[in-house]
Order: structure tokens, then C-alpha cells, then sequence
């Protein structure tokens, strides 16, 4: 998984600004179908966008871990990250 998330940050660092902001798009579209709907998806990094992607629509991954992956890479109070700081 480590490596199939590291092509895709390369591809979309390497990608141009219109293909990030797609990819932003769909990620807004498809967040609210998981319970996320006041993420502003434009503040994300794009690590953070193609995180949220592929974890949507990865065959790999059951529903339930879907919605940890996401927890995880929005952060908040749910994620690890945000049990750690507090936050």
C-alpha cells in the first residue's frame, strides 16, 4: 500500500493544477456520502487529497476500514493524530 500511495502522490505533485483541482472535486463530491460534510477539501494538502481518493476507491479496503482511513487522513478529534494532540 506504501508504494501504491507513494505513485500516486508523485503523480499528482507532478500533475497540473487543473488535474489537482479535479481531484479536489471529487473528493468533495464523494465525502458526504461517509458523513464528511463540512470539510473544506481546498485547505487539504494534496497528499491529504490522494490519501481520501484512493482509500474511495480502493476494491482493497472494507467499508469500515474506508471510513478509518479517511478519519485518519482528515485528522480531527477521531484520527490518532488528533487523539495525540488534543485537537
Amino acid at each position: 500500500m506504501r508504494h501504491l500511495l507513494l505513485g500516486l502522490f508523485l503523480l499528482t505533485a507532478a500533475a497540473p493544477a487543473g488535474a489537482s483541482e479535479q481531484l479536489r472535486m471529487l473528493v468533495t463530491r464523494e465525502l458526504p456520502r461517509y458523513g464528511y460534510t463540512d470539510v473544506d477539501v481546498r485547505a487539504l494538502t494534496i497528499e491529504q487529497v490522494a490519501a481520501i481518493h484512493h482509500a474511495l476507491h480502493s476494491d482493497h479496503y472494507s467499508e469500515s476500514e474506508k471510513r478509518a482511513m479517511l478519519r485518519s487522513a482528515l485528522g480531527g478529534r477521531q484520527s490518532l493524530r488528533g487523539l495525540l494532540s488534543g485537537r
